[in-house]
Formats: structure tokens, C-alpha cells, sequence
């Protein structure tokens, strides 16, 4: 999986000790790149239902350019064309290359490789099961 920031806003952690939780995990970054892309305002409105606003603003304040998102997102806001290019930049052309994402519960830490991440299952670390969803 290539990482953006949309990618790990969505992304939880998967071990047994956190499963149902809402924990978001913390982006530790070595490594961003911006990248141009074709701005589309529909798909980025459809992603605000999905995202942890307020992990989304806290991530925006220690990127390179550190964005100043609203702490609150609103419903007028959601319709702000000038907000809606701000996220655009923010979760389709910011990448991550280099870095690793924490669990803030168990401290369980997912690499970022050349872009991707290596999202591992608890299978990866029991000797009896196999993990399919990645390596170590």
C-alpha cells in the first residue's frame, strides 16, 4: 500500500489489543514529497465523512508547509472551495516516503518504505500462523 495522508488518516491499528478501538496512530516522517494532482472537490467532500478531523488538523501542523487547518469542521466549511483546496493539498499530494506509523495504544510500529507501508497482522508474529497481510 503507497502511502498519502489520506491513506493513514484511515488507517488504525490491527493488533488483537486494539481491535474495536479507535486508536489513531501517530506519523513519524523522515521523508514527504509533494506531488501535483488534478483536483477533484466531490471526492475530496466524499472523504471528510471518513476522516478523524481532529488527527487530520494535529498531522497538518507538522508537515513542511504546517497547514493551519480549523480545529472544528462545520457544515459551511465542508463547502469552502478555499478548505477543500487546502485538503486536496494536504491528503492527495503530500506523500509519505520514508517514516513509520505508531499505535498511541500498544506502541506497535508500521514501517514506511519507499512509499509504502508494511502493514503487518498479529499472524506476522506468531510462529504458528502466517501473515498475509505483509512482512516484517
Amino acid at each position: 500500500m503507497c502511502i498519502r495522508d489520506r491513506t493513514y488518516i484511515l488507517t488504525v491499528c490491527n493488533s488483537a489489543s486494539c481491535q474495536g478501538k479507535d486508536f489513531p496512530l501517530e506519523l513519524k516522517y523522515t521523508n514527504i514529497v509533494t506531488k501535483e494532482a488534478e483536483y477533484d472537490k466531490e471526492f475530496v467532500q466524499k472523504l471528510l465523512s471518513r476522516l478523524n478531523w481532529p488527527l487530520l488538523v494535529s498531522i497538518a501542523k507538522t508537515l513542511p508547509n504546517a497547514l493551519t487547518l480549523p480545529e472544528e469542521l462545520t457544515p459551511e466549511l465542508e463547502q469552502n472551495d478555499e478548505l477543500l483546496q487546502l485538503l486536496h493539498k494536504t491528503l492527495l499530494e503530500t506523500h509519505v516516503m520514508e517514516g513509520e506509523l505508531m499505535c498511541t495504544s500498544c506502541k506497535r510500529s508500521f514501517p514506511i518504505t519507499k512509499g509504502c507501508l508494511l502493514y503487518t497482522s498479529d499472524a506476522a508474529d506468531d510462529s504458528l500462523r502466517v501473515d498475509l497481510g505483509g512482512r516484517r
